[in-house]
């Protein structure tokens, strides 16, 4: 899913099913597939997932895959 506050984007999946990035884990249900990608301030990025209750969380063994792209923004635009 596209992070539509930067010009990155974070895809991730839990055993090859891609989940949902969202704002807020606090509204999720408990089984919807979701994480967040908090981006800090070196530029790394930060992954939470659910707990269950507001949002499901991965099993242990589950296999996590996170593709994390920085894209050029508007200075890579062709003309």
């Amino acid at each position: 899913m596209e992070n539509t506050r930067s010009s990155n984007v974070l895809k991730l999946t839990v055993n090859g099913e891609p989940w949902q990035r969202v704002d807020d884990l606090s509204l999720a249900k408990p089984d919807d597939q979701v994480y967040c990608g908090i981006e800090q301030n070196d530029g790394s990025v930060t992954i939470r997932f659910g707990d269950g209750i507001n949002g499901k969380r991965p099993k242990n063994g589950d296999e996590v895959n996170v593709e994390y792209k920085t894209l050029a923004g508007p200075s890579g635009n062709a003309d």
